[in-house]
This record gives C-alpha cells, sequence and structure tokens, in this order.
C-alpha cells in the first residue's frame, strides 16, 4: 500500500508541474543600429533589417521575461546633442496589453529610468489572464519606433478561436452584408471549435520616410520654423514599400484570420480587399460581436483581427492607402494560393484606385457597431462620479518658442512632459469621463496605457468642442447618451481612438488600476512636440464594487494578472490534499469503521 508520505509527495509534484504548465518565455533583444538595403539607418531588434522586431506569440497567465539590451550609438557622437542623446537611450511599451503593473509599462522618466547606452533591463510581464488578441511592443524613447523598434505582440485565446469557429459555423454556404452578424445558436459550447480551413496572417501597416527619423526630427520638426508633421514618402506593408507583393496561401485555405496592426509614426490606414466583405471579430484586444465592413480603417496603435471568406481559389487584391497631409500613399498586395503567373485577372494599379471611393469608406471610428462580445445588454445607464476634460491645440507663439525652441502642442495650456512631474489625479473606483477636445483642424489618434476605455460619444468633425456653450457639440453628445439608454448596449471599447479636427471624444474608465498612466496622441511627431497628459491615478480609500461600463451591472474592470490561478492551485492543492488523507485512512487503516467526510473532524 502506498504511505502517506509518498501521497504528499505526488501531490506536490502534481501541483508543480501545473505551476510549470505555462513555460516562462524568456527573451532577448539586442537593439542596435543598422543600415537597410536602401541605405536608410534604421533601429534593429536582433540583427531584423526590416523596421520590425521578431514577433511575441504568448498564452493568457504565462510569464515573459524580456531582456532589452540597448548597443544603440556605439560608435560616439551621442554627446552632441539632446536630440541625439534622447535617440541613443531606450524603452520597451507593449501597447494596449492591460492591466500590467506601472513599473513595466516602459515610459521613461514617468514608470522607469530610461535604458541608457551600454545598459540592460529586463521586464518581468505577466500576462493577464483575461487578455486577449492583438498587440504590439514600440519604443517609447523619442522617434526610434519608425525606424524599427517595434512588433506584433499576439496573446493566443481559447475565446478568438471560438468565436473564428461560431463565424465560420455561422456563414456556412452563404455570405454576409454589411451590419452585425448574429450567432444565434452557433454561439454555444455544444459544437467544438474548428478551424480547419482557416489560415492566419498578421499585416502590419505603417507611414514610411526615406530619411531616418531622428534626421527629420531635427531637420523638420524641431528648432523655430519646424512643423508638427513632415511628409510621408512612402508607406509599408509588412516592412515592404514594394508594391504588389504576393503573401502565399494554403492550398486548403478558405477563410483568413487576417491579424491588422497600425504600427506607424502618423497616417491612418485603410484597407479593402476587392470583392471580398470583412468580418470584425476583435478591437484592440477586445472580442466583439461580429460585424461586417467593407472597408477597413485604423488610427495609429489600432488593432483589428477580422475574418474573411474567399470566394474562390483566384488570388485576392489587397488595396491599402496609408494618410497623408494631402490623400492617400496607396499600394496593392497580393493573397494567393500560388505564385503569379503574368497578371492577376481583375488587376487594379495603385495609380488607378480612389481609396476615397472604395465600397464601405469611413474615417471615423464606428463606437456604436462595435459591441464587446461579452457586455451585458438591456442594462441601467450609470452617469459618471467624475468628468475631466482635456483641450489641445498646436502653439506656435513667440512665448512658446522662446521657452522651447520651437512650436508645441499644449494640452491645458502644458506641454506633455511638464505633466510628468505635475500630473492629474484621478480618485480611485470611480466612474471617469475623459473629455478630450481637439481645437485644431487635424485627425489625431490617442491612446490611453493602462486601461481600455468605452467609447462614450465622438465627434465628425467640425463641432466643435463639448463644452456648455456649444450646442452642436452638446446635442451630438445627447444622442450619444440617449442612445445608450434606449439600447442599454455597451459601447465600443478599446485603447486607440481617432479624434477628428474640431471636434471631441468622450472616454469612459473605471478607475481600478493605480499608477502614472499616458494619455497621448500617437503621431509621434506630435507626442515628440508636447501632445500628450499623465493620469495619477490613486488606490481606492474604501472597498467598493464598480462595473467598468455606462451600465450598472455590464461587465466589469475585475481583471486579474497571473496570481489567480496560483491561488487556484493552493486551494487546488489542498482539497486534493485532504482527499489523499481520506484515502489513505480509508485504505490504510481499514479496521476504523466509520464514515469519513472531506474535512470534517473524525
Amino acid at each position: 500500500m502506498m504511505t502517506m508520505q509518498w501521497v504528499i509527495l505526488i501531490v506536490i509534484a502534481l501541483v508543480g508541474a501545473a505551476v510549470q504548465s505555462a513555460e516562462t518565455l524568456e527573451m532577448t533583444f539586442r537593439v542596435t543600429q543598422e543600415v537597410n538595403a536602401e541605405g536608410r539607418p534604421i533601429v534593429s531588434i536582433n540583427g531584423f533589417l526590416t523596421t520590425y522586431g521578431p514577433e511575441i506569440r504568448v498564452q493568457q497567465g504565462q510569464l515573459l521575461r524580456l531582456t532589452v539590451v540597448n548597443e544603440l550609438c556605439s560608435d560616439g557622437g551621442f554627446e552632441s546633442d539632446a536630440l541625439t542623446q534622447a535617440y541613443c537611450e531606450t524603452s520597451l511599451h507593449i501597447h494596449g496589453l492591460v492591466p500590467l503593473e506601472n513599473s513595466v509599462d516602459g515610459v521613461p522618466q514617468l514608470t522607469q529610468e530610461p535604458i541608457h547606452r551600454g545598459d540592460s533591463y529586463t521586464y518581468t510581464i505577466r500576462i493577464p489572464d483575461d487578455a486577449c488578441g492583438t498587440f504590439w511592443y514600440h519604443s517609447h524613447s523619442s522617434v526610434q519606433y519608425g525606424d524599427g523598434m517595434r512588433g506584433v505582440f499576439i496573446v493566443e485565446c481559447p475565446a478568438m478561436d471560438q468565436l473564428i469557429s461560431d463565424v465560420v459555423r455561422t456563414i456556412g454556404d452563404g455570405d454576409v452584408q454589411p451590419g452585425r452578424l448574429e450567432l444565434g445558436t452557433s454561439r454555444t459550447s455544444e459544437f467544438p471549435v474548428n478551424l480547419s480551413g482557416v489560415q492566419e496572417q498578421v499585416f502590419t501597416l505603417s507611414d514610411y520616410y526615406l530619411d531616418g527619423n531622428l534626421d527629420i526630427l531635427k531637420s523638420s520638426v524641431w528648432g523655430p520654423e519646424g512643423g508638427p508633421d513632415p511628409r510621408v514618402e512612402e508607406s509599408l506593408i509588412n516592412g515592404s514599400a514594394q508594391d504588389n507583393v504576393v503573401f502565399l496561401l494554403e492550398g486548403s485555405s478558405k477563410y483568413l484570420k487576417l491579424r491588422v496592426v497600425n504600427t506607424g509614426m502618423s497616417g491612418t490606414q485603410i484597407l479593402h480587399l476587392l470583392g471580398h466583405k470583412i468580418i470584425v471579430i476583435e478591437t484592440d484586444g477586445v472580442l466583439i460581436v461580429p460585424f461586417v465592413v467593407e472597408t477597413l480603417t485604423l488610427a495609429v496603435g489600432q488593432r483589428y483581427t477580422v475574418v474573411v471568406k474567399l470566394q474562390s481559389d483566384s488570388p485576392v487584391q489587397l488595396i491599402n492607402g496609408c494618410g497623408k497631409m494631402m490623400g492617400y500613399v496607396r499600394k496593392t498586395a497580393w493573397l494567393a494560393h500560388r505564385p503569379a503567373i503574368g497578371d492577376p485577372p481583375n488587376q487594379l494599379s495603385a495609380e488607378d484606385i480612389s481609396i476615397r471611393k472604395l465600397p464601405g469608406f469611413h474615417t471615423n471610428d464606428l463606437y456604436r457597431d462595435f459591441k464587446p462580445l461579452d457586455a451585458i445588454s438591456g442594462t441601467e445607464w450609470v452617469p459618471p462620479d467624475t468628468t475631466v476634460t482635456f483641450e489641445y491645440q498646436y502653439d506656435s507663439g513667440s512665448s512658446v518658442k522662446q521657452k522651447f525652441g520651437t512650436g508645441m502642442y499644449t494640452v491645458n495650456g502644458r506641454v506633455f512632459e511638464e505633466y510628468f512631474a505635475d500630473p492629474v489625479p484621478l480618485a480611485g473606483s470611480q466612474i471617469v469621463e475623459i473629455v478630450v477636445n481637439a481645437l485644431d483642424h487635424m485627425r489625431h489618434p490617442w491612446h490611453l496605457h493602462g486601461h481600455h476605455f468605452q467609447v462614450v460619444s465622438l465627434g465628425g468633425g467640425g463641432e466643435g468642442p463639448l463644452r456648455d456653450d456649444n450646442p452642436r457639440a452638446r446635442a451630438r453628445y445627447a444622442q450619444d447618451v440617449a442612445h445608450w439608454q434606449e439600447t442599454g448596449e455597451t459601447p465600443m471599447t478599446r485603447d486607440s481612438i481617432n479624434i477628428a479636427g474640431n471636434s471631441f471624444a468622450v472616454l469612459r474608465i473605471v478607475t481600478d488600476h493605480p499608477g502614472l498612466w499616458a494619455l497621448h496622441c500617437h503621431a509621434e511627431w506630435h507626442m515628440m512636440k508636447g501632445l500628450g497628459v499623465v493620469l495619477d491615478e490613486q488606490a481606492a480609500t474604501t472597498t467598493t464594487t464598480t462595473t467598468n461600463t455606462i451600465t450598472a451591472t455590464t461587465t466589469t474592470a475585475k481583471m486579474t494578472t497571473g496570481k489567480g490561478k496560483i491561488v487556484a492551485l493552493l486551494v487546488y492543492a489542498l482539497v486534493m490534499l485532504l482527499l489523499c488523507t481520506a484515502l489513505y485512512h480509508h485504505f490504510e487503516a481499514p479496521t476504523v469503521k466509520h464514515t469519513i467526510h472531506l474535512g470534517a473532524r473524525v
């Protein structure tokens, strides 16, 4: 018979094996300066020369240890000026992955010291248990990331696999039309996940400049006559500026699972697949009720996962427009089951394409259409506990130029770095509405660290700021609030949003994640020129239960960071130990004639 000591050892071994089931992922990024095939200076991670580093793919609850070794400026010259010195430092931010500890958010001078030339830093990150979807990593130092300090970060999750399987089952042999795709009885655990015939493809989209970003910063952006926007000269699809690049598909592919990321410095990205519908299932790490569009629009920093049903074995033409000051840089690519021989049928040249005339073209986010998958409908509106308002504009006046040496963006009269020392305090466990008012004419992509937000209201452009003395903007906000009250639905939830010029956005969060969190424009040139603020989110002073929604009972903001799994394992171990004790007494001491109840005294 097995002794009690052996039983305990076996239980300990089983628990240890369970704890190690999600292996720690160890990675090292060596960051160097290189020159690519076109002779352009770039930042390279581990020798990659495409202005992107390696893809990181992790599991929920997994531990990631990522060491960044800064070998920039190894040939000297880094003492020359402040802009170069800042460029020779580095950092790493995982865009959109929440909740993470503030200490690994990767914002130099705010959440960590910059990684100085010749130094290294290890980011130890527990992937949240409920993280799911498509993210990206990038430097938060100077204007590095467009030169190559960036890459795709993917959290694989069973919920997305289930959703894709449900979408495929729902469509069957039929077709889809623009609008919400109701899954009906297909959305049930009775159906096993089946992803046969589904092929995944990642697309990174970016604007591109023929000179290195540091040179552009010095010559065109900084200085007394520098403007906020250098001229976009090219665009990249998966790091390539070539037109008509072919991406090969497997022969059995009937559906595409596309992860699309705008990793650019400035331009809004447009994506269209000729002759095909696009079924959106994820917005910035949030699974949504599938919604069918014809053309996809991405602000800088935004990510989508979409499903596309292939109509035939013929090549599919991908049309991309990268926003610039006047119009778009146009480019095409191909998804094909076999290498092309001659020109594909029905080919459109980039010169013949009008981006604005693409079917379903839009520039504003579909905040009323992209409904979170786990939202609870039909609940009551809850007003915010607190509202904070930020107003931004570009100031090229003499006083600003005298202070900073160049024109700057200001938010409520201050530049981004001034908020580092004096952030905006937010009390804990509060429903907070953040009003962002655009006082200039340009469209700006805004990103919030540390949180997803709900888009309660969004101007279409030209309404002006959301103020009491602006009836047009107030009317739009009131219409949106009425919509949520009447439908009981939850607004689009994400971490990055485009705000139209001379307009506004109203974003809602719950302050349940203490720390110093940046809220900034993700046009890198604009952030360098001051466009951002810092929120000082404080811990709750009392124990309360608050929902991260516009409603009282919609999806809560309760999130875990892997600790929950450890606690569950410890509880499991205790139960198993008690069970083994019971079994031991039952089998090892048969002369004792009584009944043992788990956890009872005997």
